[in-house]
């Protein structure tokens, strides 16, 4: 990046289609140098690889990518071990979409993720969503890059061998035992 002269400017996006509105519109003191545009992530990347993902639907180029990305029809994938992998992805709002024969993007509106009972899949998640297994943070974040599987209202989600699943908030258990072993003893939903 290079910092703009007297005033903020907007960028060049690779794929301003399906780039959110709010990356898009915002003015920038600093700006991708010469020979570099922005993806649908706020990343700088080359024009070489802004043009590697054209011929797929809905994808961008990504410097740090999941080897674990949010599929149409499919669970949310629990453990992943995220490491970053550069190459065409799901911008935010999209994923990857398996019915078709050719690799793509669908947005998750079309086809969201498969979540558990008791829950529907969201873009903009909040960290004080209600959870058996941590206390409510003193300050709420959201997030919209993501995207999760979110509990319906009155219940909170639990992690059991592996697995999401939202129970009511009353059914949480007082003692939890997390997935290394330590035992907290908690008090939400009674």
């Amino acid at each position: 990046e290079r910092p703009t002269r007297f005033i903020p400017r907007r960028e060049r996006y690779c794929s301003p289609r399906i780039t959110r509105p709010s990356l898009l519109w915002t003015r920038r003191w600093c700006v991708c140098r010469r020979g570099y545009v922005r993806n649908a992530w706020g990343q700088c990347i080359t024009h070489e690889e802004c043009d590697s993902c054209k011929a797929y639907p809905h994808m961008d180029y990504s410097v740090c990518e999941s080897d674990c990305p949010l599929t149409c029809g499919r669970p949310i994938p629990f453990f992943c071990i995220v490491h970053c992998a550069r190459g065409c992805a799901c911008p935010p709002g999209f994923v990857i979409d398996r019915r078709t024969i050719r690799k793509g993007c669908v947005s998750v509106k079309k086809c969201p993720p498969m979540c558990p009972k008791n829950s529907s899949y969201q873009q903009c998640v909040s960290s004080c969503e209600p959870r058996c297994d941590i206390l409510r943070p003193r300050r709420c974040i959201t997030s919209c890059r993501a995207g999760d599987c979110v509990c319906n209202s009155g219940y909170a989600k639990i992690y059991e061998r592996g697995l999401m699943r939202c129970v009511l908030t009353s059914m949480c258990p007082k003692r939890y035992q997390d997935f290394y072993g330590k035992i907290y003893f908690l008090n939400i939903g009674r």
